[in-house]
C-alpha cells in the first residue's frame, strides 16, 4: 500500500484560513478561522458544532461553499 504524501501543516493552515475567509466574504458571517495545535491544522468552521449557528442546507451557505471550493487544497473540507 501506497503512504499518503506528508502534508504541509502551514500551507493546510493557509487554505482553510483563505477559505475561512471567502465563507464570511459569501454570507457565512459565523464561520470560524482554523487553528494551529501542536504542529496540527485544526480546521475552522462551525463555532459550535453541538448547537449548530448555520444550517449547511440552506441555499446561501451551499453557494458560499461552491463560491469558496478552490480555496481548500485536494483532500481538505474546511469543516
Amino acid at each position: 500500500m501506497a503512504k499518503d504524501p506528508k502534508r504541509d501543516p502551514q500551507k493546510e493552515y493557509e487554505s482553510m484560513l483563505a477559505h475561512a475567509t471567502c465563507m464570511r466574504e459569501h454570507g457565512v458571517s459565523k464561520f470560524t478561522n482554523p487553528a494551529m495545535s501542536g504542529g496540527k491544522v485544526m480546521p475552522g468552521g462551525e463555532p459550535n458544532p453541538a448547537s449548530p449557528s448555520f444550517d449547511q442546507d440552506v441555499p446561501a451557505f451551499k453557494q458560499a461553499r461552491e463560491a469558496c471550493k478552490d480555496k481548500l487544497l485536494n483532500g481538505l473540507d474546511g469543516q
